[in-house]
């Protein structure tokens, strides 16, 4: 058992209570096993390491019931039908079959260990989702694990000669036939400029721009974000503490030299973030960045969450900061989420698409994780209420239509 208190002197509570019981296996087999030796032995139709789910729930939904191969058939497992996904077959890819629900697509002990601060990246041809290192409280981790959507599974990619160090807080994006992999927090602590790529094909990593004259800082809680050719680095924090509003590229086809790219306007100290968010709109040709911590003049080494929408011109190399538009009669922003950082933001049709994030505020937001989805009109550039797109009347053909084309990709 490890406890750990923390105490920022912003508060003075009452204090809490603590029950626990030890038993000698996890859950006491969740009541469906016996345990043996420290060990669940699940009954028949159980799963997991404390027995905690079915073997083919719901009978498999859209699907059938077979031998798990990867348990030495010890197990069984559903196999979907044409069209469906997920550990019970329930999640319809071709249709708005279910819709306006969250669903989990394989629940925890299938495959994937618990942890934080990774990145991964979505192979559209194999429909495949790969997921490179975290933090595992007790560790940092340095495996490759691949998830495909046609064949349900996990599956860890062994170790080649050339593989990167474990870290956390990287950043990765999609590039043509791979991905690309910069900087993050090492197992040593100390904090990474490497560029790597991996090729989907090959299955193999590469080391690049090793000996680019130019390099950009060590960095973590960056972003990493494709131009057209190019991969942009922007913001992130070193391992002193320091934020930085820095931006690097570097040629996608061709990754052997960094390059800085120098802003000829905008106040940088406004847009030295960490755990922001960046995305490329290719019609206004700029990198729109949201959120993260914010740098505090005052405090160099400190941040406060922000909400915060800026824009970089790739072509004019000018900032500029979006100010949202006020309602004329309640003299208010509508709809703009609080602030917050470590969230996720990607342009689908005519909107932004922000999701989750670090929303906590001290003595005014007492909750630390946002689970809701945004919508940030690119043509009108206001915040739109979800709900207006997705209320009980919800299809998907109509919020693909509302939203603009590819609202959707399969899988």
């Amino acid at each position: 058992m490890l406890i750990y208190l923390f105490s920022d002197r912003n508060y003075e509570r009452k204090g809490f209570e603590v029950h626990y019981e030890i038993q000698d296996c996890p859950w006491n087999c969740s009541n469906q096993g016996n345990c043996i030796e420290h060990r669940c032995h699940c009954f028949p139709d159980r799963a997991g390491e404390f027995c905690e789910r079915e073997q083919c729930p719901d009978n498999c939904t859209h699907g059938v019931c077979v031998p798990d191969a990867t348990n030495n058939n010890e197990t069984s497992v559903c196999q979907c039908d044409d069209g469906y996904i997920g550990y019970m077959c329930n999640i319809s890819v071709d249709d708005s079959e279910g819709s306006e629900y969250w669903y989990d697509v394989l629940v925890q002990g299938m495959g994937f260990e618990s942890r934080s601060a990774h990145a991964g990246a979505f192979n559209q041809i194999t429909k495949c989702l790969y997921v490179f290192g975290g933090f595992s409280l007790n560790d940092v981790l340095d495996d490759l694990k691949i998830y495909c959507f046609v064949s349900n599974r996990w599956r860890t990619l062994a170790k080649g000669d050339i593989w990167p160090q474990g870290r956390y807080e990287h950043a990765v994006h999609l590039f043509e036939n791979g991905f690309y992999m910069f900087g993050g927090i090492l197992k040593n602590g100390s904090f990474s400029n490497e560029l790597w790529f991996f090729n989907f094909t090959l299955e193999t990593w590469s080391l690049c721009a090793n000996d680019s004259k130019v390099q950009p800082h060590k960095l973590s809680g960056h972003t990493l974000t494709q131009v057209e050719n190019y991969m942009y680095v922007f913001g992130g924090k070193t391992e002193d503490g320091r934020f930085w509003a820095d931006i690097y590229k570097i040629n996608g086809h061709i990754p052997t030299q960094w390059s800085r790219v120098i802003p000829l306007s905008g106040k940088l100290s406004d847009r030295r973030l960490v755990g922001h968010s960046t995305v490329y709109h290719p019609e206004s040709r700029s990198l729109l960045i949201y959120g993260g911590y914010s740098h505090s003049a005052d405090q160099p080494r400190y941040g406060s969450h922000t909400n915060s929408l800026h824009m970089f011109h790739i072509d004019d190399k000018v900032w500029s900061t979006i100010n949202f538009q006020l309602d004329t009669l309640s003299k208010t922003v509508h709809n703009v989420p609080t602030q917050r950082s470590f969230h996720t933001a990607q342009i689908i049709g005519n909107y932004m698409v922000v999701y989750g994030g670090n929303t906590h505020i001290h003595h005014d937001l007492e909750r630390c994780y946002d689970f809701e989805i945004y919508l940030y009109h690119l043509g009108c550039h206001v915040w739109v209420d979800a709900s207006d797109l997705m209320g009980s009347m919800y299809s998907a053909s109509h919020l693909r239509m509302l939203l603009g084309q590819n609202m959707f990709i399969n899988y």
